[in-house]
């Protein structure tokens, strides 16, 4: 019986480990771009979702789902160890990429997306909100901008499809850009469901002389 036990642990874990290859977030614009882009952005995304906190099952899962639709090089585990070494240049490079070249700033929407997304799948904490505020306002982000991510990134949180139907698009942001989080809205697998994760309510953004701040709202 001991080891029927183990084994049945054992496959528990298989399934688990399987959960983000199943439910890739398929054509996400990360799989359009080079191994270099896709690995800073994943090794950012990581890092802020470490910043002084541990990584939830369902922050694994969600980072798991989207390295598979990503076909990233590396694991989901792989990205978090080099998140722990990431440094100024790394940051550097990604911001310079994204912001030299138009058909990679059409990445900058979907990297604040992610980063709302994976922060509120836990308590986000005031050191990843600061952060997550500073990088909005190096990407160049507009208040117009944001307003979408913040609503989008509810849309995604609590898959509100009335919600989504009413998201007023910036001009400057192409729906093809998004498409792989609306997948989420077609899913109802509860494997796959974020009912019950906080959402994005909480947000403001603030428009200081032409600098973006976000702050959360207690």
């Amino acid at each position: 019986m001991d080891d029927m036990n183990k084994t049945m642990d054992s496959l528990l874990e298989s399934l688990k480990a399987s959960r983000g290859a199943r439910h890739a977030l398929e054509k996400h614009p990360l799989e359009d771009v080079s191994d270099f882009i896709r690995n800073k952005y994943l090794q950012v995304l990581c890092a802020v979702m470490m910043y002084r906190g541990t990584v939830s099952d369902e922050q694994l899962l969600y980072l798991e789902r989207l390295v598979a639709g990503a076909k990233a090089e590396h694991a989901a585990e792989s990205y978090l160890r080099m998140a722990a070494q990431i440094s100024s240049e790394t940051l550097g490079k990604l911001l310079d990429s994204l912001g030299k070249n138009k058909e990679l700033g059409l990445l900058k929407g979907s990297l604040v997306l992610d980063l709302l997304v994976v922060c509120h799948l836990t308590n986000c904490g005031d050191a990843q909100v600061g952060f997550i505020a500073e990088l909005i306002d190096a990407l160049s982000i507009t208040s117009e901008e944001l307003t979408f991510l913040l609503e989008l990134a509810q849309v995604v949180l609590t898959l509100d499809k009335k919600k989504a139907k009413k998201l007023h698009w910036p001009s400057t942001m192409k729906s093809t850009t998004f498409s792989c989080y609306f997948k989420l809205l077609r899913d109802d697998k509860p494997s796959v469901s974020f009912e019950n994760m906080s959402t994005v309510d909480g947000w403001r953004y603030l428009d200081n002389k032409g600098k973006i701040r976000v702050r959360r709202v207690r």
